[in-house]
């Protein structure tokens, strides 16, 4: 959690709202195996879920709907840990390359459908 709040205050970004960082989930106390509480387990993207829709004052803690699934994307930097998390959560994946990091952004963007980006004008 520390590093990612230093990584967004270095590049001047408001930090997040919720984060689901090792010190997070080791703070929930769950009675589950250790390696169900790293990547790729399907069990860190259910929790995520649920940190979100408690945000805006729904409880459920059922797993994503499909509805859900749909309109997230996994955004990481690593294609095989990443990648695979995305993979077992159901989810989309965008890798995010350090030479081409304003496209990989751009392609979420246009995935999600959150701007009137037009990929061929990039």
């Amino acid at each position: 959690a520390a590093f990612i709040n230093k990584t967004f205050s270095v590049h001047g970004l408001e930090q997040p709202r919720l984060m689901l960082a090792e010190e997070t989930v080791r703070g929930l106390e769950l009675n589950v195996p250790a390696e169900e509480l790293v990547k790729p387990s399907p069990l860190l993207m259910k929790l995520g879920a649920i940190m979100w829709r408690a945000s805006y004052g729904d409880n459920r803690s059922t797993d994503m709907t499909y509805d859900e699934k749909q309109r997230t994307i996994y955004v990481g930097d690593d294609p095989s840990k990443d990648g695979e998390f995305a993979a077992q959560s159901g989810v989309r994946f965008q890798q995010i390359c350090s030479y081409k990091r304003d496209i990989s952004w751009l392609n979420v963007i246009h995935q999600l459908r959150i701007s009137s980006y037009d990929k061929a004008s990039v």
